[in-house]
């Protein structure tokens, strides 16, 4: 026990230092523990799509005579049935329009259960939501452009779809436009006039350049912060593109961000007409144990969905050397408070590893140099007798 005690008073002033330097370095280890076990979760669900069966060469009559319905087969509107939208189980499928004047209908049969068939609606009928139905009950029909305009993108909805459809180029000379007839969606490919060349789902001049990459810049170019505080920038994006352009849309993304630091914005898409200016918030948070001294880049990038021209521009985020890691619940980090009088958090902790390491090894020698001497003590009572 007093070999012990002895052992110990020699390790004690490394433990000492070792306690010291863990009271400095605060929550070095659970800063660390904490950044470590951020997760993410992601959630699949599963989906499956049923094809439907190539439609047989014939299509049948509007109204043939039905057939019995299998026992083990089902149809919600009463089999073959092209003026009410109807579903056929099992493994079958709901009625829908394949056109504005073709339904795609499931029915019954003996063998093999749920067949479908391609039929054209009756004269003066028209498909719509899965079911023939009058004409003069499909009139849901608008087109953004107008109608046939092949000088503006636009898109066409109808209720025969669901969904618009929108002007695109086929080729630098030829645009697909899209219009209402008939109260449904209609296309033709149109080559543009002399002159003129498809861009963006529009026929424009030759001389206009369009899809051009756009102006950035970024306000103000330096700001100085706190370790783990959060600071706002705005990022000014423009169009240069030509008057008589269409509006053009623009992705946006951070780059050459510093390792360990964080950035969002408020937006990842903007769009843009010619000549219109947008702004957009970038957020930029410092890491709570990065060495509080310099200046730090990082910068915004806008890329032209169409054509891929893109603009970059850049800012600072500035560390001076007194900086500390704010307080309180808003600065969302936990670290030391560290001073231009404290050494950096790394180094703090390799002396702890090296202080604990060397009072080991002073423990274990002194353990060792006293053993022979205790043994000696030992046996002395057995050479007297």
């Amino acid at each position: 026990m007093k070999l012990f005690e002895k052992s110990g008073l020699l390790f004690l002033p490394f433990l000492s230092v070792a306690v010291v330097l863990l009271i400095l370095s605060g929550n070095v280890f659970g800063e660390n523990y904490t950044n470590a076990t951020t997760t993410s979760t992601w959630n699949y669900t599963p989906t499956s799509t049923w094809v439907p069966s190539p439609s047989p060469t014939a299509s049948p009559s509007v109204s043939p005579t039905p057939s019995p319905i299998p026992s083990n087969c089902s149809d919600s509107d009463g089999g073959y049935n092209v003026y009410t939208k109807g579903t056929c189980a099992p493994w079958g499928g709901t009625d829908y329009c394949a056109s504005s004047t073709v339904l795609h209908e499931f029915t019954c049969v003996a063998e093999p259960g749920c067949v479908s068939y391609n039929t054209t609606c009756p004269v003066g009928y028209n498909c719509l939501n899965g079911a023939c139905v009058p004409s003069t009950n499909v009139t849901n029909c608008t087109d953004s452009d107008g109608g046939y305009n092949i000088y503006t993108r636009g898109s066409c909805y109808s209720s025969v779809y669901g969904y618009s459809l929108y002007d695109y180029c086929l080729s630098s000379s030829q645009l697909v436009e899209f219009y209402c007839s008939a109260g449904a969606c209609r296309n033709s490919t149109v080559t543009c006039p002399s002159g003129y060349t498809c861009s963006v789902g529009a026929c424009v001049r030759s001389s206009v350049q369009c899809n051009k990459a756009p102006s950035v810049s970024i306000t103000p170019s330096l700001q100085y912060g706190l370790l783990g505080q959060t600071l706002n920038y705005t990022v000014n994006i423009q169009s240069m593109d030509d008057k008589g352009c269409n509006a053009t849309y623009f992705s946006i993304m951070t780059q050459s961000v510093p390792f360990g630091w964080r950035t969002w914005l408020s937006t990842y898409s903007v769009r843009l007409s010619p000549g219109e200016l947008k702004k957009v918030i970038v957020y930029v948070t410092s890491p709570a144990n990065v060495r509080p001294c310099g200046d730090y880049y990082f910068g915004v990038k806008a890329t032209a969905s169409y054509s891929g021209a893109s603009r970059s521009a850049y800012a600072m985020y500035g560390l001076a050397a007194g900086a500390t890691t704010p307080t309180g619940s808003g600065s969302g980090q936990a670290g030391l408070a560290a001073s231009s009088s404290l050494p950096g958090m790394d180094v703090i902790t390799m002396l702890l590893q090296l202080l604990i390491l060397l009072g080991l090894v002073v423990f274990i020698y002194d353990l060792r140099t006293r053993k022979a001497p205790a043994k000696a003590e030992s046996k002395a009572p057995e050479k007297k007798k």
